[in-house]
């Protein structure tokens, strides 16, 4: 993708990912703290993914879940500190935006309480009335 510093790359094959990092970085988030390897492969091998690498490294990862017509939410967007600032998270979320798969999407969400600004370039904005909107957490799912 065009516009990434120099060195940065995005790639789709979730066969070249570092799954062993992206877990490190997820099970400790505050948004997935204690996520399993084996569902995080889950989660992976059924959403779009995008990953930012850096040379050999990878250094940021973005997945969006959505049935391909209506809707598509963006999760477990993040960047290795050390390459933060670069536009990364922001060229991520754009790349899904732009997938193919996705194309005709209604509408895309997110849930996050940080970067506010990123996702405010990309469009996103706090919907003024939050009344419609109603989550299920059953009791036998992971927390």
């Amino acid at each position: 993708m065009s516009g990434l510093a120099q060195g940065y790359r995005l790639e789709t094959d979730p066969s070249r990912f570092d799954r062993a990092l992206m877990h490190e970085v997820l099970a400790n988030s505050y948004w997935a703290q204690g996520l399993t390897r084996e569902r995080m492969d889950r989660a992976v091998d059924h959403s779009l993914c995008v990953a930012a690498f850096h040379g050999a490294a990878q250094v940021g990862f973005a997945r969006a879940v959505s049935d391909r017509a209506h809707f598509a939410w963006i999760a477990d967007v993040f960047v290795i500190p050390e390459h933060g600032g670069r536009g990364l998270a922001r060229a991520m979320v754009g790349h899904l935006h732009d997938h193919p798969e996705l194309a005709g999407v209604r509408r895309f969400l997110l849930v996050t309480r940080d970067a506010d600004g990123v996702y405010e370039k990309l469009g996103y904005g706090v919907p003024d009335d939050l009344s419609w909107f109603r989550q299920y957490r059953p009791e036998s799912g992971w927390r």
